[in-house]
């Protein structure tokens, strides 16, 4: 069966995000020809990164249709790198002692500038974890095994269905581009509810929690909030999202939480909160 043919407008918008892609890739290699040696310039090197990583995200594309093509981390996205700059240093200044992980990875941007955190920071021995389906948004039929997916209060939009999907592959080559694929970096694929239980994460000092749904978010605290060092900082890239908010705060209440809630300098709502010794934790 032949397939349908494009519309003018399609083909405009493909043509148009060809363009963008094509001098987003050129404009990445050009900052990374010119970055500075981290342990020489430690500053440097992570705002050529963070060039590197936003190059493509152009205004006219909204955070609806985010990130735009070529951009490896999406809409506001220095802001949000930003914030972990700043997160990653008081874990390190605070001797805070934990691998960083992010669940919910897309295109791999905040991973890969986690990752340049700890080698431009120094962070010794530390593990980045970036845990994804790497397939898009879940299914109905993915999130059989989840018992937060059955939860009433879940009301989880599932129409997005395979949205936002990027290979394992493609994820592992933007860390390779990068010269931050070493040994220290691992590449978790699965659903959450199948992946938490057996990944081998034993501490954590900074959580970047970037899974849009009730279920996956929930998942996520459940098992990782438990080994986030006190004085460790757990963050919410989707709290924008109803499904996300009602996570963060059934969670709170599940695990007794009552360390106030902080709200992020970005445009979109960004959540986060630092994890306190014993009560309040």
């Amino acid at each position: 069966m032949k397939s349908k043919p494009k519309g003018g407008l399609e083909r405009l918008r493909a043509r148009a995000e060809t363009i963008a892609l094509a001098l987003a890739w050129h404009r990445r290699a050009r900052l990374l020809r010119r970055a500075p040696v981290p342990s020489r310039d430690p500053e440097g090197y992570l705002d050529a990164l963070r060039g590197s990583l936003t190059a493509g995200a152009f205004p006219m594309w909204s955070p609806l249709a985010n990130p735009a093509p070529g951009a490896l981390i999406g809409w506001d996205g220095r802001a949000r790198m930003l914030l972990m700059d700043s997160l990653a240093r008081e874990v390190f200044s605070a001797g805070v002692p934990g691998d960083f992980v992010e669940a919910g990875v897309y295109r791999g941007g905040m991973s890969v500038y986690l990752a340049g955190l700890l080698r431009a920071l120094g962070g010794g021995a530390r593990r980045l974890w970036a845990l994804d389906s790497f397939k898009g948004c879940p299914a109905p039929e993915d999130l059989q095994g989840s018992r937060f997916a059955r939860a009433p209060q879940a009301q989880d939009d599932l129409r997005w269905a395979g949205r936002y999907a990027c290979s394992i592959d493609s994820v592992r080559s933007h860390f390779a581009q990068h010269d931050l694929l070493d040994d220290r970096v691992r590449l978790v694929q699965g659903m959450f509810h199948e992946t938490l239980p057996s990944t081998k994460i034993e501490r954590v000092s900074l959580l970047h929690i970037d899974a849009d749904l009730y279920s996956s978010t929930a998942e996520v605290l459940e098992h990782l909030y438990p080994k986030l060092s006190p004085g460790g900082f757990v963050v919410f890239d989707d709290y924008g999202f109803p499904e996300c908010r009602r996570a963060v705060h059934d969670l709170r209440r599940a695990l007794a939480v009552t360390t106030p809630i902080r709200m992020a300098a970005t445009r979109w709502p960004v959540a986060y909160w630092q994890k306190a010794p014993a009560q309040g934790a």
